[in-house]
């Protein structure tokens, strides 16, 4: 097939990587949830993190900055953004299934480069009994995984999009799945596990972290969050890559519109045969 319109084919190009741009960047920062929290009368307490790590200011007893990240226990399924070492954390959420309030902050590194008194916690013990009640309030770990794996996932197909984009381009590949045609589906099939990642994360935000911000002090209730939540910027990147998908998408579709459009091409073959001339 004669190569058509490779305009819009590099158009893609553009529109797919600055798609897979956008993704990335919301992969990788700190605003996928935002929240206030209340302590007490403290009512000057925010808190926000992404897929990974994120931060919370609490003014508890003074004005100071922790470090989030993302601990799960996956037979529990359930995952909480909590400071500290791996082994602190794992501790802590142990603590929060049992229903204990003890502070999660003590034995966390300060942001604000305050020191950290180095007996403040020594050791965690978990004092679980058979008849505690598991609290709510926790990030499910399922939808957590689900979210991380599908963007992901769009990811790896918006890469492929944005390098067969420029292959086809300057080329003309005949093989379907590397052709305008796989280019079409792969930039589907990006924006579609983007649209499960945003629907998996906006539902259980709707469901939960709009009341619950997820972190140690709503857990264990030490703190409310409730009503304060809110989706940050880091979430809506996601809509705006599936947006340059789908303008892939159209644009290829509508250059086979074009090409479909396009008179088919007719070639007259002049008979010179001499007529006259006879073989003996």
């Amino acid at each position: 097939m004669v190569k058509t319109r490779p305009q819009l084919v590099f158009a893609t190009f553009i529109t797919s990587g600055l798609a897979l741009v956008i993704s990335i960047v919301a992969f990788g920062t700190d605003q996928w949830l935002r929240s206030g929290v209340n302590i007490g009368t403290n009512l000057d307490n925010r808190v926000n993190y992404g897929l990974f790590v994120g931060s919370y200011s609490r003014r508890t007893l003074g004005e100071a900055e922790y470090s989030l990240s993302i601990t799960c226990d996956f037979g529990q399924n359930k995952c909480a953004m909590l400071c500290g070492t791996s082994a602190i954390r794992s501790s802590y959420l142990q603590l929060l299934f049992a229903g204990d309030q003890t502070d999660g902050y003590i034995a966390c590194a300060q942001r604000s480069g305050r020191a950290q008194t180095p007996d403040a916690i020594t050791e965690v013990h978990i004092r679980a009994d058979e008849d505690d009640t598991m609290p709510d309030g926790f990030i499910n770990c399922g939808v957590w995984i689900s979210t991380v794996l599908f963007l992901a996932i769009s990811c790896v197909f918006g890469v492929v999009s944005t390098v067969l984009a420029i292959w086809n381009t300057v080329a003309n590949p005949v093989e379907t799945f590397l052709s305008t045609t796989g280019l079409f589906f792969y930039n589907c099939v990006a924006c579609g596990f983007s649209l499960v990642s945003m629907l998996l994360w906006g539902i259980h935000f709707s469901m939960v972290l709009a009341d619950s911000a997820g972190i140690h002090d709503t857990i264990s209730e030490m703190g409310n969050s409730e009503g304060q939540g809110s989706l940050g910027y880091s979430y809506w990147l996601v809509l705006i890559g599936i947006l340059g998908y789908i303008a892939s998408a159209v644009i290829l579709a509508v250059r086979q519109y074009l090409i479909d459009k396009e008179p088919d091409t007719i070639v007259n073959i002049e008979d010179n045969n001499d007529n006259t001339i006879i073989l003996f």
